[in-house]
């Protein structure tokens, strides 16, 4: 890769901040003009394609076919030393950057909540909705991250958030990008699919050289969920789509127990981002939203060469974001800690929250309706009084 005016602008932007920086989320990172313009650069025959797509909001699997069938382009890039394995990485970013899409932040409350809630197996795919089809849901707040980062924290298998991205394509009739995996996913090529092109990110890991690129090297992982039959069962649908996926590793070479390693790794991420886009179908009315970049990126726009700098150090410390989800919230496991219980019956205990679907009307006219049942505490009146805590369940 040839050393430019863009390089430099990178290096000494990706020297002067501090490693706080890390625990940025994602689409923070890459909004820094020093970085993604550098990209630009480095992949300019790519984003050819790309920045069309991205605009109009398509699928990551339409790039990809076009990036196939034009073979003038990957020789450009393998002639600038170019790492074709970015490719899905920089077309979702891509897509968000011109989306302008937003991020949705879920708070410390939220995240235990969810951690206490399971899903019922009769919710269908209908429900597994982004709020919009372009954006990105970051797992915790910044400041949370950094705090477990300084502390010790393996940033290499942290999963700060993920890229949602929904297109509905009447048909599939020009799909050629993981051709086998659709088939065994017995997906029919000439009906009307929901895609959700989904990335998770996770926060830089530092390389121990010193050197600072490990800010813009992050690594990620990509899930394509195909969805055909709105009514389907959630839970039947992703499970059946990770299992295709450990099949076609297998196919690989790569080893049983990494297979089986990796998809308990995504398993765990989906069922997360599941309960949290349920939650988001039921409350997007609970949130604070929070414009702390948006005056200094309108600066650095227009900036010239000696402010932009200035700018972009004090970017790197703040950004937009819509915190979702209440403010507290009590986990399961600690709300009996030093309760005392009176005899009798069973013991009091508390019963786990879930998402689940109540069928409003009757007949043919009968629709689903997805609920959140709360947790509840079974036989509190068995509690001594005064040696229990009262909490508000939420």
């Amino acid at each position: 890769m040839y050393i430019t005016a863009h390089h430099k602008q990178r290096e000494e932007f990706l020297n002067s901040v501090h490693s706080d920086f890390q625990a940025m989320p994602l689409p923070r990172r890459w909004a820094i003009p020093s970085i993604y313009e550098c990209a630009l650069y480095d992949y300019a025959p790519a984003y050819k394609l790309i920045d069309p797509l991205a605009k109009a909001q398509r699928p990551l699997f339409e790039f990809i076919d076009q990036m196939n069938a034009n073979q003038s382009i990957i020789h450009q890039l393998m002639d600038r030393n170019a790492e074709l394995g970015q490719l899905h990485f920089l077309y979702m970013t891509r897509r968000h950057q011109l989306a302008k899409a937003p991020l949705f932040t879920v708070s410390e409350g939220l995240s235990k909540m969810l951690e206490d809630t399971g899903v019922k197996s009769d919710i269908p795919a209908k429900f597994l909705c982004p709020p919009f089809k372009t954006c990105y849901l970051e797992f915790e707040p910044y400041e949370t991250r950094l705090a477990k980062l300084n502390a010790g924290g393996v940033a290499d298998h942290y999963p700060e958030g993920c890229y949602i991205q929904e297109t509905i394509c009447e048909d599939l009739g020009h799909m050629d990008a993981d051709l086998d995996v659709c088939k065994a996913m017995n997906l029919d090529f000439s009906a009307r699919t929901r895609i959700l092109d989904i990335m998770f990110s996770y926060a830089p890991c530092k390389d121990g050289s010193g050197n600072n690129d490990y800010h813009v090297q992050s690594r990620y992982a990509a899930v394509r969920i195909s969805i055909q039959d709105e009514e389907a069962s959630l839970t039947q649908l992703v499970s059946h789509q990770l299992d295709v996926i450990a099949q076609e590793q297998l196919k690989r070479g790569v080893s049983p127990q990494r297979v089986e390693e990796n998809a308990e790794h995504i398993k765990k991420m989906i069922v997360d981002l599941s309960k949290l886009l349920l939650y988001l179908n039921l409350n997007l009315r609970d949130q604070v939203v929070e414009k702390r970049a948006e005056a200094l990126d309108l600066k650095l726009k227009d900036a010239n060469p000696k402010k932009r700098a200035k700018l972009e150090r004090q970017a790197a410390k703040v950004y937009d974001r819509i915190i979702i989800g209440p403010k507290s919230y009590i986990p399961i496991s600690e709300r009996f800690q030093g309760a005392e219980y009176g005899q009798g019956r069973r013991k009091p205990h508390f019963r786990r929250g879930t998402f689940g679907i109540r069928w409003k009307g009757t007949g043919e006219d009968k629709t689903p309706e997805l609920v959140r049942i709360s947790e509840s505490i079974v036989n509190k009146d068995l509690m001594v009084d005064g040696s229990a805590l009262d909490y508000e369940i939420r």
